[in-house]
């Protein structure tokens, strides 16, 4: 807080955080707590704390939408305030199901695309028209390549996704999972053949079950790097998961005597 008030009181150049700090700190102030009918806040599975003590703060019928499979900047401070928001009413997007059929049946990608687009923000010509200048001044750079991450990329798609094999594997990650929960490696050691066996159904329990959000969050990094693809992906051997995964038994587990 020191920081914050020298800045405040001081000539130094202030960034984004700085005046949304000083926005949710004065908010009582400012006279809109009820000037609205209803808040939406979008992304809610990836909230910091000071957005949320805004949204929090109206007095007005609210609206949080978000993913928890997608829910990637947890080493930043972000929170999951779905899981705690209080809601008188759960939608789900059954919906998008059915669309997604739809546009399967038609296989037009592009039609389907611009209905989404269509739907969400009407038959605005202009807007659409700024959107497509935009478009081109980002992405049109000759080669049709780019190069980016998984964070800097959420929320574009692209025909074609390679993946780089710098994420961690679900053998990385499962194997950290054993280091830290004990018990859940003697639930699947084989000992006949010195092998770790999970089937693919019990590996997305124990995934789902986790209680590391960090461990989470590279899952859920891994999803939302995947799922940029709208019609090609290529995807490196590690990431590959086979009807029945197998693990070889970490030497340094076992010389923790884990196993008994």
């Amino acid at each position: 807080m020191r920081v914050f008030y020298a800045l405040k009181t001081s000539n130094l150049k202030i960034d984004h955080n700085f005046y949304l700090k000083d926005f949710q700190l004065n908010f009582k102030t400012c006279g809109l707590a009820g000037a609205y009918d209803a808040i939406l806040l979008d992304e809610g599975q990836d909230v910091n704390p000071v957005i949320l003590s805004i949204f929090n703060q109206f007095r007005a019928r609210k609206i949080m939408v978000g993913d928890r499979h997608q829910k990637i900047y947890g080493f930043r401070g972000a929170i999951n305030a779905i899981e705690n928001f209080a809601a008188d009413q759960t939608l789900f997007r059954d919906y998008l199901d059915r669309l997604e059929e739809l546009a399967e049946r038609a296989m037009d990608m592009e039609i389907a695309a611009c209905v989404k687009l269509i739907r969400r923000y009407g038959c605005d010509r202009e807007f659409f028209q700024n959107l497509y200048e935009k478009a081109l001044k980002n992405f049109h750079n000759g080669s049709n390549k780019y190069l980016g991450t998984a964070h800097s990329t959420k929320g574009l798609e692209f025909d074609t996704v390679k993946m780089a094999d710098d994420f961690r594997s679900p053998r990385e990650l499962l194997e950290q999972l054993f280091r830290d929960d004990p018990s859940l490696y003697r639930k699947y050691w084989n000992n006949c053949e010195e092998m770790v066996v999970l089937p693919r159904l019990e590996l997305r329990e124990v995934f789902s079950e986790m209680n590391d959000d960090l461990l989470k969050e590279e899952i859920n990094l891994l999803y939302v790097g995947m799922t940029r693809a709208k019609e090609k992906i290529g995807i490196p051997w590690k990431y590959r998961i086979a009807p029945e995964y197998e693990i070889e038994v970490p030497k340094k587990l076992k010389d923790y005597n884990y196993i008994g």
